[in-house]
């Protein structure tokens, strides 16, 4: 009889233990997302292709999730902040039409079917054309884009882009490339958004 209360007493420690030890394997790892802001596009219907920033603003981001679970990026959004407040937030475009070479026109949908949450498989990679369209005018003056996302927890994740310049030589050559989106300041009137 104690012969069988000791094994009973060994398999629930062990089984405890390696809920713990997986609990917290699963934890190693991170989510990062990737950014790459294509230029050269023209937009037949824009006035502003004279900025460096076209607006609609197309962004292409990757989501690489090297954790063991399935992690979150809910409502990802672009904003233009000046001097830490933010003066501009985008609206998230859901979908449009190109006109091939050839003539034929083709649907683009944009985001993850239209929505810009998405799910991240665990040790994956996954691409998505996002595009980002600013109601307002122009020719706004911005130090800097930043986006945000939510996690699963609700936590509001600011993320930098990158600095406007007014020498923009330096920021099209960054910008050709998929550049890792670094956590950043929340902005002070970020409550407002």
């Amino acid at each position: 009889m104690s012969d069988t209360i000791i094994t009973i007493v060994i398999s629930v420690i062990t089984a405890l233990g390696t809920s713990v030890l997986l609990g917290f394997m699963n934890r190693f790892g991170k989510l990062k997302i990737y950014y790459k802001i294509p230029i050269g596009h023209s937009y037949s219907n824009d006035d502003c292709s004279k900025y460096f920033l076209h607006f609609p603003l197309d962004v292409f981001i990757e989501i690489q999730n090297t954790t063991r679970k399935t992690r979150m990026v809910r409502d990802f959004n672009a904003f233009l902040v000046k001097d830490n407040n933010i003066i501009a937030i985008f609206v998230q475009g859901s979908g449009s039409t190109t006109k091939k070479r050839d003539g034929t026109v083709e649907a683009v949908e944009y985001g993850n079917k239209r929505s810009y949450s998405f799910s991240s498989a665990p040790r994956t990679i996954t691409q998505y054309k996002l595009c980002f369209a600013q109601p307002e005018a122009c020719a706004i003056i911005a130090d800097k884009l930043v986006f945000r996302y939510f996690n699963e927890k609700d936590k509001g994740i600011y993320l930098h882009g990158c600095y406007i310049e007014s020498d923009h030589s330096k920021c099209k050559a960054v910008l050709s490339r998929y550049l890792l989106l670094k956590k950043c300041k929340r902005p002070t009137n970020a409550g407002d958004f």
